[in-house]
């Protein structure tokens, strides 16, 4: 008996972290109400282990970590469930209040919030096997980095009864860019969606064509230079709406011209591509379009998508805006068919297309669009700041696609990237790589034609841009302007089928730091909205003997060289610490 009170402590705390390790792998593959179960099950042995297992105080003080999380678990749980029934209430007849859903989940994200604070600090200080892998499990489920954005969640979620249109009818334009003609927001604006709201429901989809609603178009809008030049548009469209990279820019243009065109307001803008398109049928299975009779999913998607709206192109044909139409639609309706039998899976595709700028969110609602801001989902040009011995760099490559045509599926980039401090200077030295994977058959459509431009910080100085191809070498100088406090230098590169090229920009900036004092330098690297994870290399060139550490890691040390090999899935963000 008494060996049995000795080891009865040791079994039920195995048994209650089996259980959460359970309920965990659970929960992840969208088993919510099971996981539920099994993290209840967890809390009450880890409790019951705590309560007896006082003689082993390493013990009691584990299962005492192991019931927090059971219970921050539970409450991650409770979230997920009602966020799944308040979507299902959108999208259905289903009479509900909005308020209620909105207080009832700000509320458990506020506890949660709290919660997971403490649970993060008990883990933290915890040791041993099982505080490790607690560690571990929620590393894997993400929480650290989502702990982060719950207040900020909660934020855009208390007003949600507003942006649903609870009181008055909420209007929303989706914009749907096509990726693989490459825009600086994400893509060619090929079709659009207005979503109604009202009193909490989504009550109408319409999908149209950009074309018809830029035949409506009165009197005559000067387009930027490069539209002029390199489209050869003399007047500006809503499908050129999307020039600036700033989303909030563009989405307020787009709006505009909606207005103009066919006499519609709307409340907030959302831009979403192809890339997602591709996640999403993923999830919801392969979707039919009876008038193309065509089968897509998402491995083939970029092709059938290629194929038809090449196929008998001629300019002035819809036919490109009718299939990309006939797709946003198909797709629309079976998220709302299937939307929430799927919850779980399906925020998992739009929490990480709205952190990789495949959706990028511009609402009216000033409180909402802070948290979107700060969240990092508006797509908007951010320029960091810091102080004293610090510097703030940032750059973004930014592509528009200007040879009509939809080459971007053929399209390999890598870029690599240099930063040197040298004579009160920093200087950066980026080189694009882009390989044309098309096959010289398809001609000028496999032909990609890009306006390429660089975006730095406004005192940024460029010199003139190196483009080399097959051995031959051309200098040319980048076009520069100064936009909405930043500078931009471009240039048009053409890259034919079968072709690499690379294109080197070359800048740099005051910067004069005493490396014999904590100091800091931050560098942002934006990712343009519709690329995918493209290869980036980043290296810095340091003072010999200049002792320096980053965040994150390094994954790259060499004498006085250190850096990153990595992908812009993500913006990318370091911080060098000497």
């Amino acid at each position: 008996a008494f060996l049995i009170f000795i080891l009865s402590p040791f079994f039920f705390l195995l048994l209650g972290a089996s259980s959460f390790y359970v309920g965990a792998k659970l929960a992840r593959s969208g088993n919510l109400k099971i996981a539920e179960k099994s993290m209840v099950f967890s809390k009450s042995t880890s409790s019951l282990v705590y309560k007896t297992g006082f003689v082993f105080t390493p013990l009691s003080k584990t299962a005492l970590v192991l019931e927090d999380a059971s219970s921050v678990s539970l409450r991650a749980l409770r979230v997920a469930e009602l966020s799944r029934q308040f979507v299902e209430n959108i999208l259905t007849d289903t009479a509900y209040d909005p308020l209620v859903y909105s207080k009832k989940i700000a509320l458990e994200l506020d506890v949660l919030y709290k919660d997971s604070g403490f649970l993060q600090s008990e883990i933290g200080e915890g040791e041993g096997f099982l505080a490790r892998n607690l560690m571990k499990v929620f590393n894997n489920l993400g929480l650290s980095e989502l702990r982060d954005k719950l207040l900020l969640a909660k934020r855009v979620v208390e007003e949600m009864p507003e942006i649903l249109g609870t009181e008055e009818k909420k209007e929303y334009l989706v914009l749907f860019q096509n990726n693989m003609e490459l825009r600086p927001t994400g893509g060619f604006i090929g079709s659009f969606a207005l979503l109604t709201f009202d009193k909490g429901k989504l009550s109408d989809v319409r999908v149209q064509d950009v074309y018809s609603a830029d035949g409506q178009l009165k009197g005559h809008v000067e387009p930027p230079e490069a539209i002029k030049d390199y489209l050869g548009e003399a007047n500006w469209f809503l499908r050129d709406s999307n020039w600036d990279p700033d989303f909030p820019t563009s989405a307020t243009r787009a709006e505009w011209f909606l207005e103009k065109e066919i006499d519609q307001s709307v409340d907030g803008v959302v831009g979403i591509d192809l890339i997602l398109a591709r996640e999403l049928l993923k999830e919801v299975g392969p979707i039919y379009l009876s008038d193309f009779e065509q089968e897509l999913n998402s491995q083939n998607l970029y092709e059938i998508t290629q194929h038809e709206v090449e196929k008998d192109f001629f300019p002035g044909s819809y036919k490109k805006t009718n299939f990309l139409t006939a797709l946003a639609r198909e797709l629309l309706n079976q998220l709302m068919e299937t939307g929430s039998s799927n919850y779980l899976a399906l925020s998992k595709v739009f929490y990480k297309s709205l952190e990789e700028k495949h959706i990028q969110v511009f609402l009216h609602n000033r409180e909402a669009q802070r948290a979107i801001s700060s969240l990092g989902w508006e797509g908007a040009v951010y320029q960091p700041k810091c102080s004293d011995n610090c510097f703030a760099d940032w750059l973004g490559m930014v592509e528009a696609n200007v040879g009509v045509n939809k080459a971007n599926y053929f399209i390999e980039r890598n870029a690599n990237l240099s930063v040197r401090f040298e004579d009160g200077l920093v200087k950066k030295q980026l080189t694009i790589f882009l390989k044309n994977k098309a096959n010289p058959a398809l001609g000028t459509q496999g032909r990609y034609k890009t306006y390429l431009r660089i975006l730095a910080p406004q005192a940024a100085r460029f010199q003139d841009i190196e483009i080399i191809s097959a051995g031959n070498r051309d200098i040319l100088i980048p076009e520069i302007n100064e936009i909405s406090g930043r500078k931009e230098a471009g240039v048009v590169v053409e890259v034919g089928p079968g072709q690499t090229k690379s294109v080197t920009f070359s800048w740099e900036n005051g910067f004069n730091p005493n490396f014999n004092l904590p100091g800091e330098y931050r560098l942002f690297w934006r990712k343009q909205a519709g690329t995918d994870s493209d290869p980036i290399i980043v290296k810095y060139f340091f003072p010999e003997g200049t002792s320096v550490a980053g965040s994150p890691s390094f994954s790259l040390t060499q004498e006085a060289v250190v850096g990153y090999n990595t992908n812009l899935a993500r913006d990318f963000t370091s911080r060098v610490f000497w």
